[in-house]
């Protein structure tokens, strides 16, 4: 395993059983590195005043687990927009290799719609992303999701958010054009399949942003400053995000996730409600990134380069 910034309990990359469910020394590892990319995040937002909240399965797990859903493989956390810009402009500048900011800014193509914060060093490769010759970074993560107020009226809201999610679509089709495009999958003429090639690496030799996206990111922030009473993650690509009540995130409270603090949202409890219904019921299964390639010895480009 790579070399961590913090100091692991005693056999803490041991095989476990958790809720009959049993963890391996392989996803041990992966939990390590996760809790190290924590550990940073932890620190750069406690020394400047940036507030954050775990989110989704990571919320669960804190709260019913203090730590990981055994059968979790990843981190969430997300910020409102005020603290999440702050973040990014301080993350850029301030994260060395191995460590890294991931967005559609630092790499286009990526198009994750939310930030990564990754060691380059390690592997984390989407098993559909695999043979598809990508040109971002691919280093187990972090997510961080901006959570950005939407207006109160209805009718308001519908327009906003169709008008989001139309170019949502757009954004997605130009980066399957360009940045993802792979010729093997496509039944073109070879006249097509040329100029597509072409139009492709022409966006990587400029590193041409994605301007729906761009757009994407604009029109979010259009209420930031409008007196809103719910939020919603807007920029991410999965359209089945919730719909959250601001006051559930007023404060922030501490809870321990492993052997280091996380920070949870007050409303916690209604959260999870909202989510989960009966959030103290186990239901072990997979989750979103169960079909993820992890390794915490090599990097991605090494093991693209061994495994091809």
């Amino acid at each position: 395993m790579v070399p961590l910034q913090i100091k692991l309990p005693d056999n803490f990359l041991n095989e476990e059983i958790r809720c009959d469910y049993t963890v391996s020394s392989q996803m041990k590892e992966v939990w390590a590195v996760e809790l190290d990319l924590l550990a940073l995040v932890n620190r750069i937002c406690f020394e400047n005043d940036i507030k954050y909240f775990a989110d989704s399965g990571t919320l669960l797990g804190a709260v019913r687990h203090k730590g990981f859903i055994p059968w979790d493989d990843d981190i969430d956390i997300s910020m409102f927009r005020s603290d999440f810009e702050k973040f990014c402009k301080i993350a850029k500048k301030e994260l060395k290799y191995p460590y890294f900011f991931q967005d559609e800014h630092t790499e286009p193509g990526s198009l994750r719609g939310h930030v990564k914060i990754m060691r380059l060093d390690t592997t984390a490769i989407l098993k559909s992303e695999f043979n598809r010759d990508l040109n971002f970074s691919q280093g187990i993560f972090l997510d961080i999701f901006c959570n950005d107020n939407i207006p109160d009226d209805l009718q308001v809201r519908e327009k906003f958010l169709s008008k989001l999610w139309l170019l949502r679509d757009k954004s997605k089709k130009l980066n399957c054009l360009t940045y993802r495009y792979n010729y093997k999958d496509d039944k073109s003429n070879k006249i097509k399949i040329l100029l597509k090639i072409l139009l492709k690496y022409l966006f990587a030799f400029f590193k041409i942003k994605n301007f729906y996206y761009m757009k994407i990111e604009k029109l979010a922030k259009k209420y930031e400053n409008t007196p809103c009473s719910e939020v919603r993650i807007l920029t991410y690509n999965d359209f089945n995000v919730g719909i959250y009540k601001k006051i559930d995130f007023k404060n922030c409270i501490q809870m321990p996730f492993e052997f280091i603090n996380i920070n949870v949202p007050s409303g916690y409890e209604h959260i999870l409600r909202q989510q989960y219904g009966d959030y103290m019921i186990f239901k072990p299964n997979l989750t979103a990134h169960g079909d993820i390639i992890f390794d915490t010895n090599v990097s991605y480009k090494e093991y693209l380069k061994n495994n091809k």
